[in-house]
């Protein structure tokens, strides 16, 4: 039997009881149609076809088998035809039992009114009616009605298909409390469940188009068959609409009316409140009957798909009241406030909201529109999967050629920009795919061994916009040697020759500086011939005061500047010109080439310029800004280099952070 109790048409789910299916399994007996009859009424109906025999499966009579040729059917009384087997469920109104009908040879639900109801004629005309309305309803997802009479004790009665199945209700808690098998987490998927939605849809848009609204929506009231069947079940309280519950006529015939037969029921009264708190609608809360029509049975299957996405129902409460307060307040929805860790697709989102609006009018306009909204959902849904599969493919295919260029098997650019353009392809089709995540995060943080052309001409480029950065603040420190020259002036100059000459490679080397910061303008050749200059500038400086005292600082700034430019291969030239610009003079002076800067007596060491008419004040003043335009010169040069290589770090750092985070977790630590 169903585990959830259900009301109505509820019925066991699995195999079917020992009895039953040692009855399908009986022997048979072969009889002629030819000989075989049936009396209905005052009518006789002959089998056609002589030639063809039937299979008839004996059911009980008083322990004995039911024989097709033993006379009419007419003669099998109520208690011959039906047996009671189990109790599958009960409801306000009636009860349903597993019977056997022995004629027919099978399992069937019957419904019938409780017994301390038998004599309320409202209650038998809403049951009576129930019967008649559903038996008209001939929809695959709408239980079918056998047959429908009185006992021999005189209380109604109507059979109905046998079902297989767990209601929604029973697979919702189970997937709520997490005690769910595996059988059922995997056949009750999210998709399975929308599917089987839009099913409901379907049917109760037919319903609606014979004039029948359900108004007792929820999912108690839908049943999941063990074989992919769906049914709505409980037509007990349906409305037909346009006509007053008091009274229907039987002018339908197979018109897109009901027919309900001569059947009449008090009527509703306005405020009458017929439903199940938590699924009706705020009008049928209010009882306001008039309003009642497909907008309501909107209202509840969006209850329904809310619970459905969320394991949520849409109204919470412990009572009755509680939940119609909560429906009068409005709904809340947003899935995504309500249920975030279910991670509810916001257009399925959007589709609760709307069919669970307060207000009628901002609704779907009818169950077939919201079923195509949940249909649109999931054929987009489909595509995805689709499209997650050739993502599969594509990071297989990646994951592969990775393989192989980290393992030096083939890692070249071409088939770099192969493996990459493929993962990127997996990743687009699937931004969550973590296989090809992982390929593009391994590539990025593994450099080639060779590195390729285009990241060697980008990296000159780069180099170059540094060293030009370089060469600017060069020519403006040649600038400021020039603007001394007043004060060498104002010193005095003993050897013009030699003075003119120092001029000439200040204003030189200044030139070259500013020439080399135009755009392709800085070669290597031009870096040699400043290099050059440079030097020569030196040694003449050291025959102003001497070598000692100003020569060795200019050189060492200086040849820290050029090495520090990109353009050098050689950078042992730029060291033995720096040398040079020291050790030049002190070997002419110490060969006696050139008059010596340095005497000594005593301790005492006399500086000599052969430039310059050394006096105390213009000296000093010279020296002391000599001095400190070397310190900010190299303290600019180091602050430009530090900044352009904390930038470049910087830049790595971010761009493997950045390729860190499309690595899985799992191979963070790998």
């Amino acid at each position: 039997m169903s585990d959830d109790g259900g009301k109505g048409t509820g019925t066991p789910a699995g195999t079917p009881d020992s009895d039953a299916f040692a009855e399908t399994i009986a022997p048979v007996e072969e009889i002629s149609t030819a000989q075989t009859t049936a009396d209905v009424g005052s009518e006789k109906t002959m089998a056609a076809g002589s030639d063809e025999t039937v299979a008839a499966t004996p059911g009980t009579t008083g322990g004995r088998a039911i024989n097709l040729r033993a006379g009419p059917l007419t003669q099998y009384k109520f208690d011959d035809r039906y047996k009671a087997r189990d109790l599958l469920g009960k409801g306000g109104m009636g009860e349903v039992q597993l019977c056997r009908d022995g004629v027919v040879g099978r399992s069937v639900a019957m419904k019938t009114i409780h017994s301390h109801h038998s004599g309320n004629a409202d209650t038998l005309a809403r049951f009576l009616r129930e019967a008649r309305v559903q038996g008209q309803l001939e929809h695959p997802s709408i239980v079918p009605v056998y047959d429908m009479g009185v006992d021999e004790n005189g209380a109604p009665y109507f059979t109905m298909k046998r079902l297989k199945g767990m209601t929604l209700h029973t697979i919702l808690r189970k997937l709520r409390d997490g005690k769910a098998d595996a059988d059922v987490t995997a056949t009750f998927t999210n998709h399975k469940l929308l599917s089987e939605f839009t099913n409901v849809c379907q049917a109760m848009e037919f319903a609606h188009s014979r004039g029948v609204v359900h108004r007792d929506l929820k999912p108690d009231n839908i049943m999941l068959g063990d074989f992919g069947e769906v049914y709505v079940l409980d037509w007990g309280i349906a409305k037909i609409a346009g006509v007053d519950d008091e009274e229907v006529s039987a002018d339908a015939g197979d018109s897109a009316r009901i027919d309900t037969g001569q059947i009449t029921t008090e009527k509703t009264a306005y405020g009458a409140v017929l439903g199940t708190p938590g699924y009706m609608a705020p009008e049928q809360i209010r009882g306001e009957v008039d309003a009642i029509g497909a907008s309501v049975d909107v209202y509840a299957l969006g209850a329904v798909l809310f619970e459905i996405l969320t394991l949520q129902r849409l109204h919470q409460g412990k009572t009755g009241a509680a939940l119609i307060a909560s429906t009068s307040q409005g709904a809340d929805a947003t899935a995504s406030t309500r249920a975030p860790e279910r991670n509810v697709p916001p257009e399925l989102e959007a589709i609760c909201v709307k069919a669970t609006s307060l207000h009628a009018s901002d609704r779907y306009s009818s169950v077939r529109e919201l079923g195509d909204a949940v249909e649109a959902f999931l054929a987009g849904d489909r595509d995805l999967e689709q499209r997650r599969q050739l993502a599969t493919g594509y990071a297989e295919q990646a994951a592969t050629m990775a393989a192989r260029i980290l393992q030096d098997e083939e890692d070249t650019a071409q088939t770099r920009r192969e493996a990459m353009r493929t993962a990127s392809r997996a990743l687009a089709l699937d931004p969550e795919n973590e296989s090809a995540a992982y390929v593009i995060s391994q590539l990025m943080l593994t450099p080639p061994k060779r590195i390729p052309d285009e990241v060697e001409q980008e990296t000159h480029a780069s180099l170059q916009k540094r060293a030009v950065l370089h060469v600017r603040g060069a020519a403006w420190t040649y600038v400021a040697c020039l603007s001394f020259l007043p004060l060498y002036v104002w010193m005095g100059i003993k050897d013009w020759t030699v003075a003119s000459i120092t001029a000439v490679l200040i204003v030189a080397s200044a030139g070259i500086a500013a020439y080399g910061t135009r755009p392709g303008k800085l070669t290597r050749p031009l870096m040699h011939i400043a290099i050059v200059i440079n030097t020569l500038f030196i040694i003449f400086i050291g025959r102003a005061f001497g070598w000692i005292v100003l020569a060795p600082a200019l050189a060492a700034v200086s040849t820290v500047a050029f090495l520090l430019q990109p353009h050098l291969q050689r950078p042992s030239f730029t060291v033995v010109c720096g040398v040079a610009a020291i050790m030049v003079p002190f070997t002419l002076e110490l060969t006696g080439v050139l008059p010596s800067s340095y005497t000594f007596s005593d301790g005492v060491m006399i500086a000599r310029s052969t430039m310059f008419d050394l006096k105390r004040g213009p000296f000093l003043l010279t020296f002391a800004l000599s001095a400190c335009t070397l310190i900010v010169t190299t303290a600019l040069l180091v602050l430009n280099n530090q900044r352009a290589s904390l930038a470049s770090e910087r830049q790595l750092h971010l761009q493997a952070w950045q390729m860190r985070q499309l690595m899985p977790e799992r191979s963070h630590d790998e």
